[in-house]
Formats: structure tokens, C-alpha cells, sequence
């Protein structure tokens, strides 16, 4: 093991670690420093054991806060994956019909008359239906967390603020 010696709040502490550490270990002990010196900034001068846990209490706080982000914009980041993912669907059913339509040498009156034309535009609107709930979920989520959020809504090439 290897010994570090790091200043916190003014005090020396020696910690050990692992060979090729130390550069992590000190620069987690300059975080925890930035806390503790505030806490003296605030509260004067504290007795050891309080400094470092009300300045480890505090560095957990930001690490759950820190937590909470990430999941939220994990949780936005599947949702645009979602829209593309259904508007690459939907790109790929038009395209199929416009090979169809190309390949069979048919115009869009006769696919009209098949009934094929309104399947595909049943299916598109039935992901559009899919896509659109799945947002109104997550709006209603975040909004019940207080956050405001900007998607942006290809379809409509508009900005939604919720």
C-alpha cells in the first residue's frame, strides 16, 4: 500500500491506497476539501469529526442529485430512441409501399382499391397513437417531478415545452 497525504479542511490526513491511485485519491480528497472549506466558511471552525461527516453528507447529496440527472436523461434518451425508432418504421412502411407501387408498375389508385394505401396509413397512425402516449407518459412524469423539459416534434418541425 501506498500513503497519500491530503489536506481537508485545513487538516492533514495520510491515507493509503493501492500503487497508482494516489492521483484518484488525491483528487477525490480535493472535493471533499472544496466541501469542508465551506462548511468553515459558513459554520467557523468545527471539530473533525463533524467536518467530515457534514462534508460527506453533502458530497453524497450531490452524488444523489447527480444520480437523479442521470436517470432522467436516460429516461429522455429512450424516449427519442423510441420516436426514432417508430419514424424509422414509418419510413421504411412508406418506402415498401412506394417499391411496391414502383416494382408492380401500379398507380396509387389501384393500390387505393386494394385496400393497401389505408393499411399503411392505419399502421402509421396506430405508431403515431403509440409514439404520442408514450410522450404524454413521460410529460406527466417529469412534470409530476417539476422539471420542464424541450422535445423536439419532427413530424411538426416545432418545439413542445412541458
Amino acid at each position: 500500500m501506498t500513503e497519500v497525504n491530503v489536506l481537508i479542511g485545513g487538516r492533514n490526513f495520510s491515507v493509503a491506497c493501492k500503487p497508482g491511485e494516489e492521483s484518484e485519491v488525491t483528487s477525490a480528497a480535493q472535493k471533499f476539501n472544496i466541501e469542508a472549506e465551506n462548511l468553515i466558511k459558513e459554520l467557523g471552525r468545527l471539530p473533525e469529526s463533524k467536518m467530515l461527516l457534514m462534508a460527506g453528507l453533502m458530497l453524497g447529496d450531490r452524488l444523489k442529485n447527480i444520480e437523479w440527472e442521470h436517470a432522467s436523461y436516460a429516461e429522455r434518451l429512450a424516449e427519442v430512441e423510441m420516436k426514432l425508432r417508430a419514424a424509422e418504421v414509418k419510413l421504411s412502411i412508406k418506402s415498401e409501399r412506394d417499391d411496391y407501387v414502383n416494382a408492380h408498375a401500379i398507380n396509387e389508385n389501384v393500390i387505393k382499391s386494394k385496400d393497401l394505401t389505408p393499411l399503411f396509413d392505419r399502421v402509421i397512425s396506430e405508431l403515431d397513437k403509440i409514439t404520442s402516449e408514450i410522450t404524454n407518459r413521460n410529460k406527466s412524469k417529469l412534470a409530476s417531478q417539476g422539471q420542464n423539459v424541450t422535445i423536439e416534434n419532427s413530424d411538426e418541425n416545432q418545439k413542445e415545452l412541458f
